[in-house]
This record gives C-alpha cells, sequence and structure tokens, in this order.
C-alpha cells in the first residue's frame, strides 16, 4: 500500500526492497509490462528499466502519473517511458479533483502525439463496487476518456475486490463500443486538416498516407507487417476509424501490442519479400475471417532493403483464396496448412 502526503516533496526511493523482490518475480514469469507507482521524475523510469535490462528482459514501462512532480516532468517522463498511466485517484488526492479532467485531456494528447499508449484508470465505475449498474457520470466518464483518445480504461476496485466484477466489464466494454461507434469521421483526418504538419520522417508520412487512404476509400482493414511493433504503434497513434491488423513473426510483439489501441495483432510465419508478406497477410484476413473476397485493404509493408524503414503502402481488392506462402522458398504452398 502507498500513502498520500498532499503537499509535501517525498524523498523515499522509487524502488524499495519490496519491490526488487516483486520485479524479479514478475520478470522471471515473463511479463510484457511493468508499471511503476509514484513516479517523480524521469530518472525513476530509467532506473527500472535499467534493472529490467540488466535481467536480461525486455519488459516495457508504463509510468504512473500520480505525484505533482511527475506531473511538472511530465514531457521528460513521457519520452523515457514506453506507455502512460494517468492514476487518477491518487493524482486528485495528492493536486486535487478539480484539476483532474485538465491534466487528463493533456496527458492523453501528449500520449497519443508521442505514438505511446495511454491508460485511463481508477473510479471509472467506481460505483459498480456495490452497485449493479453505474451512474450515468460514470458512463460519461468512460465515454469522454475514449472521444480524447485514450488507448485503454481500466477497472480496479470494480473488478479486484467488487460485488459486479463481471458485470463491470460487459457495461464498460459496451461503453466503448458504442462511443466509437459514434465516432464518426477517422480522427486522423481531423487532425491533418488542422494541422498539417511538414518534414516527417518517410514511415509517419507512408503512416498517415495509409489511414487516410483507408478512411476515402472505404477500406475494411489496414494490413501492417511490423516486427517489432513500431509501425502498428504509429499507425494506431493516428486513431483510425478502419480496423488495424498488425502481423508479426514474434509472440512477445503480439502480447505487447494487446496495449495499443485498436491494434488486433496476429503472429504469422516469417517472409523474406514484400510479396511474399502480401500474401501471407491476404492468406490470414481470409482465414480469421477479417476481409473477404471483394473487400479493399491498405498494405503497409517495411522496406525488405533497409531494415526500420517503412515506405511501402498499396491497396489491395482481395480476389480468390490462394495457397499459404513457403517463406522459405518464396513459393505457395501444396500440401496443406500449419496450425
Amino acid at each position: 500500500k502507498g500513502i498520500n502526503l498532499p503537499g509535501s516533496q517525498v524523498s523515499a526511493r522509487s524502488l524499495g526492497k519490496k519491490d526488487l523482490a516483486d520485479l524479479a518475480f514478475a520478470l522471471g514469469v515473463g511479463v510484457d509490462y511493468v508499471a511503476l507507482s509514484f513516479v517523480r521524475r524521469a530518472a525513476d523510469i530509467r532506473q527500472l528499466a535499467r534493472r529490467i535490462r540488466d535481467a536480461g528482459s525486455s519488459a516495457e514501462v508504463i509510468a504512473k502519473i500520480e505525484r505533482p512532480e511527475a506531473v511538472a516532468n511530465l514531457e521528460a517522463v513521457l519520452a523515457a517511458s514506453d506507455a502512460l498511466m494517468i492514476a487518477r485517484g491518487d493524482l486528485g488526492v495528492e493536486m486535487g479533483p478539480e484539476f483532474v479532467p485538465a491534466l487528463q485531456k493533456r496527458m492523453i494528447r501528449m500520449a497519443v502525439e508521442q505514438r505511446k499508449p495511454v491508460i485511463t484508470a481508477t473510479q471509472m465505475l467506481e460505483s459498480m463496487i456495490t452497485n449493479p449498474r453505474p451512474t450515468r457520470a460514470e458512463a460519461s466518464d468512460v465515454a469522454n476518456a475514449i472521444y480524447d483518445g485514450t488507448s485503454a480504461v481500466m477497472l480496479s476496485a470494480e473488478t479486484a475486490s467488487g460485488k459486479h466484477p463481471l458485470r463491470a466489464v460487459q457495461i464498460m466494454d459496451r461503453i466503448i463500443r458504442e462511443t466509437e461507434r459514434d465516432m464518426l469521421e477517422s480522427a486522423a483526418v481531423l487532425r491533418m486538416r488542422r494541422d498539417p504538419r511538414r518534414g516527417l520522417s518517410v514511415t509517419h508520412a507512408t503512416v498517415r498516407a495509409s489511414v487516410a487512404a483507408a478512411f476515402e476509400v472505404g477500406c475494411e482493414v489496414i494490413a501492417v507487417f511490423s516486427e517489432s511493433g513500431a509501425t502498428a504503434r504509429a499507425i494506431a497513434a493516428e486513431r483510425p476509424r478502419t480496423r488495424v491488423v498488425a502481423f508479426t513473426p514474434f509472440q512477445r510483439t503480439v502480447q505487447r501490442l494487446a496495449l495499443v489501441w485498436g491494434v488486433r495483432a496476429l503472429r504469422v510465419s516469417r517472409t523474406r519479400t514484400s510479396h511474399e508478406m502480401t500474401l501471407e497477410g491476404e492468406r490470414m484476413l481470409r482465414e480469421r475471417g477479417l476481409a473477404g473476397e471483394g473487400d479493399r485493404v491498405v498494405l503497409v509493408v517495411g522496406s525488405s532493403r533497409q531494415e526500420g524503414m517503412t515506405n511501402i503502402m498499396h491497396i489491395r481488392t482481395l480476389g480468390p483464396d490462394r495457397p499459404p506462402v513457403d517463406g522459405r522458398r518464396g513459393r505457395a504452398k501444396t500440401g496443406g496448412r500449419k496450425a
């Protein structure tokens, strides 16, 4: 348990003995993310990241924003972190509830601009700890976080100790779906209209073009091939209305992308060329029922010659199903599919 000391400067270490023991256990079981509570400065994040790397793990760090010092150093903390959590309960105690709404909007906006996941947490459906239905104000609170662009909304005591944990999840899911259904125009297109920035990298220019094309043409899916997940995150940061499917050969990337806004990640076999990627991606979309014959899809593929460069975007209309690709020989298999 932590303690709140509003208006005070805390000198305690960010990581105590129990924290280090818990960290060792978590890394030992292979967690993908580690959240650090009561962050004050970027150095706290870097210290945790070093310990994770020294332990031989590639887990990523989520900064929980609860302290005024973290808010004051928000830009540096966000730059040092892999993701952000807006811990509104403690933040409201530390700074006052009147500051939380504006801070929440600011933090979501900054995280989206930096293409990093952001979680809005604490007291979202608080009344459901005891009651079977949330208040209308709580439903609006969840919806407003989604309109602001949050990557995820999180339940706490509602599911940890509440009387209606399953119902709380179901109701939050319905609020999310209805809110996203109401978001009629792509946030990315709106942002490009009001903020026509110049000087983007090739990767980000390609990403923006893919999102705009999917919206204007009415594509069913934006399919992205991404080993690390970076391109999928860049697309998600544009908040497209179109479904995003990420293909990757690495299970760890599949797991990490679960936190990223609007991305469904699927593991595929490694392929050598962009043509093989395209064939394998189309096959997987059909196989999972995500797109079918006659549907339009946007495919985003990195350069096969330059690592880390995403510079291929094309729109395809799916034709009849084809045999899966054998990436080792660069041709279609004829002897069935692997599970």
